[in-house]
């Protein structure tokens, strides 16, 4: 199963939960990069979705991401790589990306949820960190004789997780998300 089958199984699972606005592949996280899959509750709350299609793709999760996956455990990140850039009001880290934005501490999380996503059985769960999801796609084949055929795949909620903060995102946030939806569908036709 590819990412892009996965992004497609979540789509319809938040629009089932009723999230107000979703997108796939975006850079529009502060702190992140880019993320797989992102939703944002009618309450405002933000989920960030990273899907993984290989068991060496959810560990180099860790290894190539330490700063946020530290931020999410609570684990404080050092200021001393970072300087601050007053015309913009933003931070910036010593390779010059910005990684600060809109007033966000830089210790916590932008997101309030953070799940991993993967086809059923991929990541055990024992091996989710505790501030994590876990959301499995299922393939069921329903066999009902032989003119009586169907597929069904599916996302089912393992667990939840843990939410890092009740900040909530703004009009300045969503309409960022958009925009980069809109230049991702007329730039990648």
């Amino acid at each position: 199963m590819k990412e892009r089958d996965i992004a497609r199984v979540l789509f319809h699972h938040v629009q089932q939960k009723q999230h107000a606005y979703c997108c796939s592949s975006t850079h529009c996280v502060p702190n992140v990069g880019e993320c797989d899959f992102l939703s944002i509750t009618k309450s405002g709350f933000l989920h960030e979705y990273e899907i993984k299609t290989s068991l060496a793709d959810f560990k180099a999760d860790f290894r190539n991401k330490p700063d946020k996956h530290k931020r999410m455990k609570g684990v404080p990140v050092s200021f001393g790589r970072y300087r601050r850039d007053e015309k913009l009001d933003l931070v910036r880290a010593e390779d010059g990306k910005y990684i600060f934005d809109e007033g966000q501490e830089i210790q916590k999380p932008f997101v309030n949820y953070f799940w991993f996503v993967c086809p059923e059985g991929l990541i055990k769960e024992d091996e989710v960190p505790d501030y994590a999801g876990l959301i499995y796609i299922k393939h069921h084949i329903y066999n009902e004789g032989q003119s009586n055929q169907w597929e069904e795949t599916r996302a089912s909620e393992m667990f939840s997780p843990k939410r890092f903060h009740n900040n909530k995102v703004g009009d300045k946030f969503i309409i960022k998300m958009l925009r980069s939806m809109m230049f991702k569908y007329f730039t990648h036709n």
